[in-house]
């Protein structure tokens, strides 16, 4: 999931654009060895890229498989919505990653990596995540409903209201930053000294309106768009916890057993084998919530040094540590963002049946 101020973790060597447009290009990078950050920073990229491999393709996948079961479910609609915000998060990720890569940088392309990725790879990449981010708290919300009112869940959640519910995600995360990040920046030619010739460059819009603007949504993107999502996500992954326990113990006492959770034996005995089966279910999703609201807390808490810690911001004294933590906070994020797929495939029987049909398919087609 992205966060706020990523998209200022690569701007140009003469500037500095985290909470407030002001720039500050007095005081050097000083506690990263010259010959190490450059290294550290294109190793990271060529990880990102890695993991890309297997990201976008398993997202696709991904979309692909929900369509083929049915979107009439409600869950199989957002499921194909997450599976688009990460596509889209996971791209400006690489793309990110593409720009810091010096064979890249050293082509003859029209524009100035280094800056033009400040809002195509960095505003972009945090827009998707945080899509990405309300899109899975609205998918744990359904799912705790799903659980907690088993009978009148289709009433509640309805294909129609599910569609307009991602729709207004999606247009409130890419309005909102849009909106800033148009006003903030603007793209416009610029000589080049060491390619002699014009190119496509990104300015900063110096005013006392845009400095307010960028202020207001460095905090907006900081609680609204990244803390409070995975606040739901964790408060709605535990009531769906506790409930799935609560009825799994209740079918196992209606079948008339005396089980210790912590220590029930293998048996042939149904009502067993699916406590145990709900308890596994439980457990991931716990451990996928609780990594999700670490991985946004830990930006909330870059985002928040970086506001007060003085020097913590890119070309200033802790210039070097604060590229560094976001690019290895946007590794993290591309990782949560492509993992999707490994999880379905686990938890999901009709997941794992419907991929093991299109690839009889696709082997039968072949042959």
């Amino acid at each position: 999931m992205e966060n706020s101020t990523s998209d200022c973790e690569s701007f140009m060597a003469n500037s500095s654009v985290v909470g407030n447009l002001s720039f500050e290009t007095s005081s050097p990078e000083v506690n990263i060895r010259d010959n190490d950050f450059p290294l550290m920073m294109e190793c990271i990229s060529y990880v990102m890229i890695c993991v890309a491999l297997f990201g976008l393709p398993g997202n696709i996948l991904t979309i692909i498989i929900y369509v083929k079961i049915g979107l009439s479910e409600s869950i199989n609609i957002s499921t194909c919505a997450l599976g688009v915000s990460d596509i889209l998060a996971v791209s400006f990720i690489t793309w990110n990653a593409i720009c810091f890569i010096p064979a890249f940088l050293r082509l003859d392309v029209r524009f100035l990596p280094s800056e033009i990725v400040v809002f195509t790879g960095g505003a972009t990449s945090e827009m998707f995540g945080a899509t990405t981010a309300w899109v899975t708290a609205y998918i744990s919300c359904e799912r705790c409903l799903c659980v907690v009112f088993p009978l009148k869940i289709r009433h509640i959640i309805t294909r129609q209201r599910s569609v307009l519910i991602i729709i207004t995600i999606f247009t409130i995360n890419i309005v909102s930053s849009l909106s800033t990040y148009l006003t903030v920046y603007n793209f416009v030619f610029t000589y080049d000294v060491e390619r002699n010739k014009t190119v496509l460059g990104l300015k900063l819009t110096n005013s006392s309106e845009a400095d307010a603007l960028y202020n207001f949504n460095f905090v907006f993107s900081s609680v609204f768009m990244n803390l409070l999502p995975l606040a739901f996500i964790l408060v709605f992954s535990i009531t769906l916890v506790i409930h799935m326990k609560r009825n799994a113990l209740w079918r196992l006492q209606a079948a008339n057993e005396t089980v210790n959770p912590t220590n029930i034996n293998s048996s042939d005995n149904r009502a067993q084998r699916k406590y145990m089966a709900d308890m596994r279910v439980s457990k991931t999703v716990l451990t996928v919530s609780v990594a999700s609201c670490i991985l946004g807390f830990l930006y909330a808490v870059r985002s928040l040094m970086a506001a007060v810690v003085p020097g913590f911001q890119p070309m200033q004294t802790y210039g070097a540590e604060y590229k560094l933590s976001s690019r290895l906070l946007l590794l993290v994020s591309e990782i949560n963002s492509s993992m999707n797929f490994a999880i379905y495939y686990k938890m999901g029987s009709k997941f794992r049946g419907t991929l093991r049909h299109l690839l009889r398919l696709k082997e039968s087609g072949n042959t």
